[in-house]
Order: C-alpha cells, then sequence, then structure tokens
C-alpha cells in the first residue's frame, strides 16, 4: 500500500543529503529505517514502562533489598580489573 505524506523542508534536506552521502538509496529506505527505529523505541519504551510499574508495586509492598553501594563498587572495580576483561 502506498502512502503520501507530507514532510517538512529540513527534513526533506536531510533525506536529500542522506541519500547524497550514500546512507540510504531512496527516499523511500530512509522512512521505512525511521520507521522501524520508532517502532522499536516505542516498544522499548513500553517494555521499560511496565518494568518501572512493576518494580514500584513491588517496593510499595516492601520486596525489595536495601542497596549496599560500597559492595557495589567493590564488585564493579573486580569486574573491571579482572584478567575476563582485559583485551
Amino acid at each position: 500500500m502506498a502512502m503520501n505524506v507530507s514532510i517538512p523542508s529540513d527534513f526533506q534536506q536531510f533525506i536529500l543529503r542522506e541519500i547524497a552521502t550514500g546512507a540510504v538509496g531512496s527516499k523511500e529506505e530512509l522512512v521505512t529505517k525511521a520507521l522501524q527505529l520508532y517502532s522499536e523505541m516505542r516498544d522499548r519504551h513500553s517494555a521499560l514502562k511496565e518494568d518501572v510499574q512493576r518494580s514500584l508495586a513491588e517496593a510499595e509492598r516492601g520486596e525489595f533489598a536495601e542497596l549496599d553501594m560500597e559492595a557495589t563498587i567493590a564488585r564493579g572495580a573486580r569486574r573491571l580489573t579482572s584478567d575476563d576483561n582485559r583485551d
């Protein structure tokens, strides 16, 4: 199904530059990629929102553990200096 849309001139210029640099092959390709990214972003946002709501509900029920920042920092420092993380 074809759909015609109006695109503001600043975005039109952006599209033409992207095509000229070879980043995309056509305006349709760029719009399709943009819509795919938007869809992924929307899905991630929805999932994050659900996670936050679930976490808030757990916290309200008292289902949480105190955060030990010193232990967390020490764990992170050990991970950063371990042989597994060296190139």
